[in-house]
């Protein structure tokens, strides 16, 4: 969760200039928040990663929302972030191409798997290339294609649309299964047995590799393609193990485990530890484009950290209460019992 702690640090230091600071220190303060956002949103986008920057900005309208922020203000937030979130994540892939000299992994909005049988890779497409032959028509966009500054427009609200719906994958898999492909029965879901334990503690601890399985599974993937992998949203997991059944179990779990961690550790206030926390579990509910076991295990681990956090906080205040309590009497302070 270091990814989300510029934006921790972004809404902790708004709930300390709400409740007050001399001039120069609010003057810090607010440098301090600047560069707060422009790390939490400039920096992955530099390193052409979108989902630290789009899961900062939730995390940031989350704390603020929490904290008791005015809707007005979490507005001007709000109108300030997502708009460079939209611009990076349709850019993310010429930042890639032209200057880190990859192409990622896409498979171009089509709504049925290309059927590789060769070992070949992929002809790696230049930016340029890749905006060439682009066509509205071809990925569901009902306009015609433009040119010069409107088609990277167009270019880009196709990237935006690719990157967060996916109806079309889902729409595809309920097609699949159980016609041709039959359900998995609930393989994708194993991972999560082993989330909390250390792979220090068992090292030969099985990897996460959903990702490998469904896409070869669908052929998405080019079957001796061991590199890349293929995101598993959580909705089409659940129908890809167990179809209707698998969807509606799926959803509630995952409403119960925010449900029992908002219950038990975040709860209705806007205590800066309760907000922490939900940031942390939010920045990593919200990757809803990964699948349960991914979710949930990180959700849990984050919940590890802050349950030690929490029980060292007591701690600490126990014994600092009781140094204050002998200093006192040492003192011959006599502090009146409640109720006297």
């Amino acid at each position: 969760m270091s990814s989300l702690a510029p934006s921790i640090g972004f809404v902790l230091g708004t709930y300390i200039l709400r409740r007050g600071l001399a001039r120069g220190l609010a003057a810090l303060m607010w440098v301090l928040l600047v560069i707060d956002v422009l790390v939490a949103l400039l920096v992955p986008v530099l390193l052409s990663k979108v989902a630290p920057a789009a899961l900062s900005t939730v995390a940031i309208l989350y704390g603020l929302t929490v904290s008791g922020v005015s809707w007005r203000r979490q507005a001007a937030v709000a109108l300030l972030l997502v708009p460079l979130v939209l611009v990076a994540l349709s850019s993310k892939e010429y930042l890639r191409m032209r200057f880190y000299g990859s192409d990622s992994f896409h498979r171009g909005g089509q709504t049925r798997p290309p059927s590789v049988t060769s070992s070949t890779p992929p002809v790696a497409l230049t930016f340029e290339e890749r905006l060439a032959a682009f066509d509205p028509s071809k990925v569901a966009l009902r306009f015609h294609r433009a040119s010069g500054p409107l088609l990277l427009v167009q270019f880009g609200a196709w990237r935006i649309l690719q990157r967060t719906e996916r109806i079309s994958d889902l729409a595809y898999i309920v097609e699949m299964t159980p016609a041709t492909v039959p359900y998995a029965g609930g393989v994708t879901y194993v991972p999560l047995l082993s989330k909390l334990v250390p792979r220090f503690i068992w090292p030969n601890k099985p990897r996460e590799t959903v990702g490998q399985f469904y896409g070869h599974r669908y052929a998405f993937l080019d079957p001796p393609d061991l590199v890349h992998s293929v995101n598993l949203p959580i909705v089409t997991e659940g129908w890809v193990n167990a179809g209707w059944t698998g969807v509606v179990l799926s959803a509630a779990a995952m409403g119960v485990a925010l449900r029992l961690i908002w219950t038990l550790w975040i709860g209705p206030t806007g205590a800066p530890g309760n907000v922490l926390i939900g940031m942390a579990v939010v920045g990593t509910a919200a990757d809803a484009e990964s699948n349960f076991s991914l979710v949930v295990g990180g959700m849990l681990h984050a919940l590890l950290v802050y349950v030690s956090l929490a029980a060292f906080i007591s701690y600490w205040d126990r014994t600092s209460a009781r140094t204050r309590t002998a200093g006192r009497a040492s003192s011959g302070i006599i502090v009146d019992a409640p109720g006297r």
